[in-house]
């Protein structure tokens, strides 16, 4: 195994405290592979998946709501430039772990050296271990998670991520994303049972395999190992299942029901059709002794003077807009739109920064504090 850019330089042999004592010999030594670790540990393709789905849903509501495309791409830009930022860190994680991770496999224990910024080397003795089993990824890595004896735990915080994922209650040590998994677990189990052989005795799957096909003495030595174990190991190490499919599911009906409410306008609700009844443009300057003067924009006809302490609601929405026009640099003498929809509806709008408010939402005396300048007019701006 190659032991490049290795910091461990105080090791007597890489990844061991110490050179192992007379009649213990190294057996295997390996590193998790870097793009298994992403993809596995840190499901680099899941993540992919997720901003895909954001950038699609983002295109289905943009055309859902009649808003231009330029919209659209500009969100499906910033989410990729995110993906590739997530997508990018955890693989740099990844390289991390799998550079300064050594798994070693000897004729009496496990010895795991893991840790990126706080190193540990963690000794498990044949004794400590009451089980093994394989899980295999959809590629040519595995990884293998050991069962410790009764009364034996270490903390998940200290194991992960090279402990069987959501097993919090009893943390199962895991030897993550090794190429030849299936290889490295034959050599396991046969040190193992070399090591321990009353206990693999004790399952009869040594001398019953053995009796009648000596040829499978491996795979049958690795069954004995899993025996306590295997029942409670899943099929995968991945991320539960269910919410996964659960929350795809729910994205995609959304999807699909926004798209078919489009076509065929079942369930789709419609506000009617409204027009302005009436609309006058204002225009608000400040006069010396807190005075504002209210004018129509168009014609400059003064139409009010209000005074000091008076007509809070309008001095109120006059600083809210202002605010908006001071972070936009908008000169503050555009005027503001003021329409009374045959619906009833009142609204007030910026026509500089387009920002509106619909007034009816502040009560009836408020809204009636604008209202009074519409008297008169018609819809012909």
């Amino acid at each position: 195994m190659s032991h490049d850019h290795d910091d461990f330089a105080v090791e007597p042999l890489p990844g061991l405290p110490a050179i192992p004592p007379q009649g213990e010999t190294i057996l295997w030594q390996g590193r998790p592979e870097r793009g298994a670790v992403g993809r596995h540990v840190f499901h680099l393709r899941m993540i992919a998946v997720y901003f895909a789905i954001l950038a699609a849903w983002r295109v289905v509501t943009v055309i859902a709501d009649g808003a231009p495309l330029a919209d659209a791409a500009i969100t499906v830009a910033i989410l990729a430039v995110l993906a590739v930022a997530a997508t990018g860190l955890f693989a740099l994680i990844a390289r991390a772990i799998a550079r300064t991770t050594v798994y070693t496999i000897t004729t009496k224990r496990v010895v795991m050296r893991i840790g990126v910024a706080l190193p540990v080397t963690l000794n498990l003795p044949f004794a400590r271990i009451d089980g093994a089993a394989l899980v295999r990824h959809g590629d040519d890595s595995g990884s293998i998670a050991l069962t410790l004896a009764p009364g034996e735990r270490i903390a998940y915080a200290v194991l992960w991520p090279h402990v069987r994922p959501w097993q919090m209650r009893q943390p199962s040590p895991m030897l993550r994303c090794i190429p030849d998994a299936e290889k490295v677990a034959g050599i396991l189990a046969q040190a193992y049972a070399a090591a321990q052989p009353a206990r693999v005795a004790r399952s009869g799957a040594v001398e019953q395999a053995g009796a009648s096909r000596p040829c499978r003495l491996q795979q049958a030595e690795e069954r004995s190992m899993a025996t306590t174990s295997t029942s409670r190991l899943p099929a995968s190490n991945a991320f539960p299942r269910l919410p996964l499919y659960s929350a795809f599911a729910l994205v995609m009906f959304s999807i699909a029901a926004v798209v078919f409410g489009l076509k065929t306008e079942i369930g789709t609700l419609r506000n009617p059709t409204t027009a302005p009844e009436s609309i006058r443009d204002l225009s608000f300057a400040e006069l010396a002794g807190d005075r504002i003067s209210v004018r129509d924009a168009r014609s400059g006809v003064e139409l009010a003077l209000i005074g000091p302490n008076e007509d809070g609601f309008i001095r109120g929405f006059l600083r809210g807009f202002g605010r908006e026009r001071k972070l936009r640099d908008v000169a503050p003498d555009h005027a503001y739109r003021l329409i009374l929809w045959n619906d009833g509806s009142l609204t007030l709008s910026d026509t500089a920064t387009g920002q509106r408010v619909l007034l009816n939402a502040f009560g009836p005396t408020n809204a009636g504090a604008l209202a009074r300048f519409l008297e008169k007019r018609s819809a012909t701006p």
